[in-house]
């Protein structure tokens, strides 16, 4: 090994080790899963949003053995509100997409 390889080695070493454990910082990070659906308007779209949700969240389960992790990590479900107009729906979605 030559002496800049070295050097290279002996200067970042204490700097990785301050780091710490990168995956720690990413397990403390919840996952959030965001779902834009119609929640307010007429009754029928209302019945079938609050049923959409509640199937979501139970697939969530039954997929992380109710859990509620993915990779060691916790999730959260984001439900918006599009008012069933395209707009606002886009809009929610970027919004979501935005969040960390």
């Amino acid at each position: 090994m030559n002496t800049s390889r070295l050097w290279v080695l002996i200067s970042i070493a204490p700097l990785v080790l301050a780091a710490g454990d990168p995956s720690a910082a990413l397990a403390q990070s919840p996952i959030k899963i965001g779902l834009v659906q119609g929640f307010a308007g007429g009754e029928v779209y209302v019945v079938h949003a609050k049923q959409l949700k509640r199937g979501f969240d139970l697939g969530l389960a039954y997929a992380t053995s109710g859990k509620q992790e993915l990779l060691g990590r916790k999730t959260e479900v984001i439900a918006e509100d599009d008012q069933l107009k395209p707009d606002v729906a886009a809009a929610e979605g970027h919004q979501a997409r935005g969040r960390s």
